[in-house]
């Protein structure tokens, strides 16, 4: 299929974003743990973060020079309305109310809490629900060193990270940037650290909570 377009479209052009490896780790770390698809640390899982293969693919089938390969920075607004720039497209005020953050963005603390009722068989139905009381109850207690910017990843792991990554990404730069570096070597989160005793002392709160609820319905009910 990809080849038939190529040969059919010569001047097909495909953009294509990346991310900083170990921001887009988190995000996809994030997603998965909301959707209650996790009950591993972060460092214990994988995720596609090898970009140049994708990037070869599009490359082979139309060309590298209708290929344009550009950075997505977390702290760079929407990809939308990136995309909609590089293609010249307005977007008109309309467009611009659309909820277009799909992967709402969670405190370290509240995903370890969901983590760890990622455990427990949570009907479907009740995860969007279990995800909102969470944020609900945590967003109570957290404390303000506990808020802003975070990283699941500490200093070294986000260095051990792209340290993976690195023959990759100057390749990537060299073909697709002209050899211009791609991503910033600073870190731009602040490492949580997050202990086993806030996590206890949190889900004790949230256990404790429900079990309250319970006992209500149950007596409403009699």
């Amino acid at each position: 299929m990809f080849r038939d377009i190529g040969f059919k479209l010569p001047d097909i052009h495909s953009i294509l974003y990346i991310r900083r490896q170990d921001e887009y780790y988190e995000s996809i770390y994030n997603e998965r743990v909301k959707n209650h698809g996790l009950t591993k640390r972060i460092m214990e899982t994988a995720a596609p973060l090898d970009y140049s293969f994708i990037l070869g693919i599009w490359s082979e089938f139309i060309g590298v020079n209708n290929v344009k390969c550009l950075q997505y920075s977390s702290g760079g607004g929407s990809i939308i309305g990136s995309f909609c720039d590089a293609i010249g497209y307005q977007i008109t005020g309309n467009e611009k109310k659309l909820g277009l953050d799909v992967n709402l963005k969670m405190y370290p603390l509240e995903l370890e809490i969901i983590r760890n009722l990622n455990k427990c068989r949570i009907p479907m139905n009740s995860r969007n629900e279990l995800n909102e009381y969470v944020r609900n109850v945590v967003g109570l207690v957290l404390t303000e060193s506990e808020k802003g910017n975070m990283s699941l990843l500490s200093e070294a792991e986000q260095k051990e990270v792209l340290a993976r990554y690195s023959m990759i990404n100057d390749y990537i730069s060299n073909k697709y940037f002209s050899g211009n570096a791609i991503f910033s070597d600073k870190h731009t989160k602040t490492s949580s650290v997050i202990s086993e005793e806030r996590v206890i002392e949190i889900m004790s709160q949230i256990i404790t909570h429900l079990w309250q609820e319970r006992s209500t319905l149950i007596k409403a009910g009699e």
